[in-house]
């Protein structure tokens, strides 16, 4: 080596060079990620089975998936837990088995399983252990100017679909959102005037009404659709104006369910009606109650590094914080 070195000075200089300058690509194209996309060697299986006994569960569910699956290619150790409604199977494989055509192979062997299940029995979950299951940022939205239910919508439909326009980022799972207020998207709640059988008109009227009984606003909207949040929340601030109570939501026609401000936009009108707001006076701790809080977990995409994107989501949290009344 010290001969051909002194004899060809130029091509050990070229080989240098070339060494440095991939050595540099290399390290510019470097991902930083406190949490790498890895496949670890285990699979976990969760099955349930409502009302089922853990000695039935063990019988119909367990034991047959666990000598399935002990079939596998490079399968290393079977473990298994049979508790109320529920089995749980995990499998642990020799390192550097390939995670994918495993997968397909256990999803091959469950739905040869299935043929032979109960129609109560549901179908298994299988979960592969990754870090990039682990949430790359978790955030908390309050607010003391928002109920739960209008706090929630804003994080739905405003918040997360923000956090999900950022480059990189795959979901966003929202935690401690008021489920009734999200449920009323999907479920039209229809509306009739009190002792009326009058057949529905293209134009009906909304009217809101405070606690002393005079009205605050009024609109008309078409029939069958919905009031506008801004004008729910218009009239709210209108309602809400005893000092020492707390508004705490409208009565359709002063009697029946509570509805906030948010489930009331959200309300299929079909002929005329009226809401009436509902105030309760303020406990002396009320200043010091803390606000009702939204947890945001954000999951990175498996292709970007985490380090980056944890700026880029705190830049995108801070943006739509701005938003928040």
């Amino acid at each position: 080596m010290p001969k051909f070195s002194v004899k060809k000075p130029l091509t050990v200089f070229v080989a240098v060079l070339a060494i440095l300058v991939l050595g540099v690509v290399a390290y510019l194209k470097m991902t930083p990620d406190l949490m790498p996309n890895m496949d670890f060697p285990y699979v976990v299986i969760v099955t349930t089975s409502p009302g089922a006994s853990p000695e039935t569960v063990e019988a119909d569910i367990t034991k047959p998936m666990e000598q399935s699956m002990a079939t596998l290619n490079e399968i290393k150790h079977v473990t298994s837990s049979s508790q109320n409604s529920v089995s749980m199977v995990v499998l642990e494989f020799e390192q550097g088995v390939n995670m994918d055509s495993t997968g397909v192979d256990i999803q091959q062997k469950i739905a040869t399983l299935q043929g032979g299940w109960d129609d109560t029995v549901g179908t298994p979950y299988v979960l592969k252990i990754n870090p990039t299951m682990l949430p790359v940022a978790v955030a908390a939205v309050s607010s003391d100017k928002m109920d739960v239910a209008e706090l929630s919508e804003f994080v739905d439909s405003t918040l997360s679909a923000k956090l999900e326009g950022i480059t990189g980022v795959a979901s966003v799972s929202v935690s401690g959102n008021d489920e009734l207020a999200v449920g009323v998207n999907t479920v039209t709640i229809t509306v009739k005037a009190k002792g009326s059988s009058t057949p529905e008109t293209d134009t009906v009227r909304v009217t809101f009404y405070g606690t002393d009984g005079k009205a605050v606003s009024t609109y008309n909207v078409t029939s069958g659709s919905s009031i506008d949040s801004k004008k729910v929340s218009d009239a709210q601030s209108k309602a809400d104006t005893k000092t020492g109570y707390t508004f705490k939501g409208w009565k359709i026609d002063n009697k029946g369910d509570l509805y906030t401000s948010a489930q009331v936009a959200k309300i299929a009108i079909k002929s005329d009606v009226e809401f009436y707001a509902q105030l309760e006076k303020s406990s002396s701790n009320t200043v010091n109650k803390a606000p009702w809080r939204v947890s945001l977990y954000i999951y990175k995409d498996t292709k970007v590094g985490s380090a980056d994107k944890v700026i880029d989501i705190s830049d995108g949290i801070a943006d739509a914080g701005k938003n928040i009344p």
